[in-house]
């Protein structure tokens, strides 16, 4: 895998390739009226406390990963995986019989224990201060393989009428995706979200089994967010101190100007390996000749005394006007990050938009703020994750009024008085509900701010006996 920073980059651009699209990401369920089992808690989506041991997921994650379970799976040809990722929509009676080896495999076994862990650590942070944002994570993107694996497993079981087997994969693969998502990177998060997303296609047709009990409950005790961007957040500011490590030597005072030279060209080269322009030497001379009276105004309003500032060489007036504006204007994104979409996305879309704008500039003070994450994408990412499990939370309600009303399906959703039908996360307002003889639709439409197909949801319901 490239660099941090680079898989951030292509991670957003293939969001906004596929939010190219206007159609919704729609979903046909066929469904009947079923019951919450009892005792409620019976069926669960998630690990519990009861069901986990203590020590480090990650640990029985990366036994996962030993060649001696992949050996022989890693010797097959394309078409064996297209065949593979073909079965994960094939009709659960006509699965192909050579991916049923997934029911037996020892490898998910470790899986299964590591998502029943106490806590995950990845052990990141001491790299993540040496490296910054040339981080490598050799090991993220592969637990995407894994969750496949996990996701097939599912429809084996479901195809073999043994739904409580089913539901436990599924808590191994939401735990996993937690667990992975709430690593010290953004790319942790988005490969959780990831994850997640392809095992809710499972849950998908776990619903639909005629012998699948209602699981308005189990999806009501989901975490929410289901990720939290606390860590993979804070990961990015410890990343971003790479940049120029030296900047609490800068600020102690006036330096000599060769020493502050060689902290300048250390740090165009950084920059220069991140990608950033205006790089070159000469002309970041020239540029910061330019800004230099800005910077030096800037930093004495701040309360540093006018002789100390005179007094430092101009390469060390920049770099530190540079790393303080870079400071506020990515907290200035950040701050919004962990609130919920319906409060935070319009501060979101200002904070970015006047993030392009300062960077159109093309100052030396503005160049470093291109290393800001286009978080907005993760933002709506995050959204897309919480929004389908609150649609499958309504489809559940829908479930249980059916079954304690013979089969009558709600008119609206106030006659739904059994449990609280969720809000759409993206607005904190109802879902749109249509309903005619036994057909039900409940549509999510392009969040605020969002891109089409990132973000609305469309699921159609059939409902039989």
């Amino acid at each position: 895998m490239k660099r941090m920073l680079t898989c951030c980059f292509l991670l957003f651009l293939a969001g906004a390739a596929l939010a190219q699209e206007d159609k919704p990401i729609t979903v046909k369920l066929t469904v009947k009226p079923a019951l919450p089992p009892t005792p409620a808690l019976k069926a669960l989506l998630f690990p519990e406390l009861p069901e986990m041991t203590s020590g480090n997921a990650l640990t029985k994650y990366y036994r996962a990963f030993s060649l001696e379970w992949w050996g022989n799976i890693q010797r097959q040809d394309q078409k064996w995986y297209e065949r593979r990722d073909a079965a994960l929509d094939a009709p659960l009676d006509k699965l192909p019989p050579e991916f049923g080896f997934v029911n037996g495999w020892k490898m998910l076994r470790e899986v299964d224990e590591g998502a029943r862990r106490d806590h995950c650590d990845w052990e990141m942070l001491p790299i993540l201060k040496r490296d910054g944002f040339y981080t490598l994570l050799p090991d993220v993107q592969s637990f995407r393989n894994i969750a496949t694996f996990l996701a097939l497993r599912a429809r084996y079981e479901l195809a073999d009428g043994d739904v409580d087997k089913a539901l436990y994969t599924l808590q191994t693969g939401f735990a996993m995706a937690k667990q992975i998502g709430e690593g010290p990177t953004l790319i942790h998060m988005l490969v959780g979200v990831a994850i997640s997303q392809v095992l809710v296609k499972q849950l998908d047709e776990l619903i639909q089994h005629p012998k699948a009990p209602n699981v308005y409950w189990a999806l009501a005790r989901l975490p929410r967010p289901f990720i939290d961007m606390h860590r993979p957040l804070q990961g990015e500011v410890v990343a971003s101190i790479n940049i120029l490590p030296e900047v609490d030597e800068l600020r102690k005072g006036p330096l000599p100007l060769e020493q502050v030279q060689g902290i300048m060209d250390r740090f165009a080269q950084r920059c220069k390996e991140l990608g950033l322009d205006n790089t070159d030497r000469v002309l970041m001379t020239a540029q910061a000749l330019a800004v230099y009276p800005k910077a030096k105004a800037a930093q004495i309003a701040k309360g540093r005394p006018q002789d100390e500032v005179e007094a430092m060489p101009v390469p060390q007036v920049i770099l530190l006007q540079m790393m303080e504006e870079f400071s506020i204007y990515r907290d200035d994104v950040f701050k919004w990050m962990l609130l919920p979409f319906a409060e935070g996305q319009s501060g979101m879309a200002a904070a970015e938009k006047d993030l392009k704008r300062r960077m159109e500039q093309g100052s030396m003070l503005t160049m470093m703020l291109a290393v800001v994450p286009a978080v907005q994408k993760v933002y709506m990412a995050n959204l897309r994750c919480d929004r389908r499990f609150n649609i499958l939370r309504a489809v559940e309600a829908i479930r249980l009024h059916a079954a304690m009303h013979d089969g009558q399906l709600p008119k609206s959703w106030s006659d739904i008085t059994e449990v609280p039908v969720p809000n759409d996360p993206a607005t904190n307002k109802p879902f749109e509900y249509t309903v005619k003889d036994n057909h039900v639709t409940i549509f999510a439409p392009k969040a605020p701010g969002g891109l089409a197909s990132n973000s609305a949801f469309l699921y159609e319901l059939t409902f039989v006996k």
